[in-house]
This record gives C-alpha cells, sequence and structure tokens, in this order.
C-alpha cells in the first residue's frame, strides 16, 4: 500500500489468473502517488495472499469489497483500476456493490480487458505471427479439457518464449509464486465466458478511461471500444 494521507483513493486490480501479483505493475501505477492513495492487493490465492478453496470472479470482488468497507472512510472517493482480469473483477464487483457504496466510485480505469469473452479473436490473434508452440498452447486453453500442464506451457511459450525479452526467472522477481493449478482451473471451468454488457446499464454513469493496446493478441481492440461506448463518460 503506498503512503498518501489523502482522500482520494485508487484500488488496483491485477491481471491473471495465476501468474500474475500486483508487483509486477507498480512501476506503472506508482506514478500517481503523488495524487491519489494506490491500495495494492493480491487476489485470494495469488502472490502473498492466502489460498482458499474456491476462486471466482464473484469472491474476488467480494474481498476487494471487504477491504474497501474495514480500510477506506465512508466519505472518501474511489477509483477503481484493472489491467486484464482485472477489468473482469472490477465489473464484477460494480455489479454487486457500486450500490452500497453511496455513490463513492468517482472514476474507472480499465487497460486491456473487455466486457465479454472474446477467446474466438485470441485464438485468431495468435495464428498470425506466432510459434506453432504459442498458437498450439492458446488453442488448449480454450479447448473443453486443457491438460493439467496449461499453464507452464503458457508461461513458457506465450509469455516468455521466442521473441520475448524476458524469461520466466525474470518474472518471477517480481510474482511471488506461480498458481498453475488455479491457471488450469481457470481455463477447465470456463471462467473466461462472461458477458457483462447489460450489467454495465447499472452503472454506466461512472467516467471511464479506457486504455486499449491494439497490438495485445489476448484481448480484443473492437471489443474494447464497444464497452466504451456503453459508457455515457468514457
Amino acid at each position: 500500500e503506498a503512503k498518501y494521507d489523502s482522500n482520494k483513493h485508487l484500488i488496483f486490480f491485477h491481471g491473471g489468473p495465476g501468474i500474475a501479483s500486483h508487483n509486477i505493475y507498480r512501476g506503472f501505477w506508482d506514478q500517481l502517488n503523488n495524487k491519489v492513495h494506490i491500495h495494492y492487493l493480491d487476489y485470494r490465492n495469488h502472490g502473498n495472499s492466502d489460498d482458499y478453496d474456491e476462486f471466482s470472479l464473484k469472491n474476488v470482488a467480494s474481498d476487494y469489497f471487504d477491504y474497501i468497507s474495514k480500510n477506506i472512510n465512508v466519505d472518501s472517493d474511489i477509483y477503481l483500476a484493472g489491467v486484464s482480469l482485472g477489468g473482469w473483477v472490477i465489473l464484477e464487483f460494480l455489479k454487486n456493490y457500486n450500490n452500497k457504496l453511496n455513490q463513492n466510485i468517482k472514476g474507472i480505469i480499465i487497460c486491456n480487458s473487455e466486457h465479454k469473452t472474446c477467446s474466438d479473436t485470441i485464438i485468431n490473434n495468435f495464428s498470425q505471427g506466432y510459434t506453432k508452440e504459442a498458437f498450439e498452447t492458446i488453442k488448449e486453453m480454450f479447448s473443453e479439457n486443457p491438460k493439467s500442464n496449461i499453464g507452464k506451457k503458457y508461461m513458457e511459450y506465450c509469455v516468455c518464449g521466442e521473441g520475448k525479452s524476458y524469461t520466466p526467472e525474470d518474472i518471477a522477481k517480481f510474482v511471488p509464486r506461480f498458481n498453475y493449478e488455479l491457471f488450469h482451473n481457470f481455463y477447465q471451468n470456463k471462467m473466461y465466458k462472461i458477458d457483462y454488457t447489460d450489467d454495465i446499464k447499472m452503472f454506466n454513469d461512472i467516467p471511464l478511461l479506457n486504455i486499449i493496446g491494439g497490438k495485445d493478441p489476448e484481448h480484443d481492440a473492437k471489443l474494447g471500444q464497444e464497452l466504451s461506448s456503453l459508457y455515457i463518460n468514457a
């Protein structure tokens, strides 16, 4: 948690699942330390957080609500910022808890995330300009029964593979642990199958800054633009 005495709080939601923690994002987000009090949390079963029997977007959103309720004053201004999976957790959080925070949510920042499933786009993206191993790994991730070693293959071929400038050892310096079992369960149980289109109508008046990386193969830039169109102030 960054130290800044302010009534404005930014709650950060990291990516994942299973192979990330908040640490790998701090180099960028810490630049806001002089403007807002930043709260970094690791999801349950990630990083330095405790393990639980169940991991889902719903119970991670619940964890964040519990944290906010216990640690942030009721009259504070709250901003939510999330990357990739973090964008989904934010939408799940707002779906369930926006009406319980007395309009304290003043803004949202979402980076490279969508409001609904885009697995077909991801598979197609990896079919062009990526190694055969990376393409086959992505196809298996979204198959009916991905193998239990899918997380390690993803790290080896898609995150750190040919043409990448870092190794698993480099990433391990920032990520306390890799939870490959959770990664496998996430795709085995099809937790990526989402659609928040209708839910967004309940909170689409919150200002949104939507950052879209057009060259990120794991996200759909067109769906990112569609997400912006669902908000009144985007």
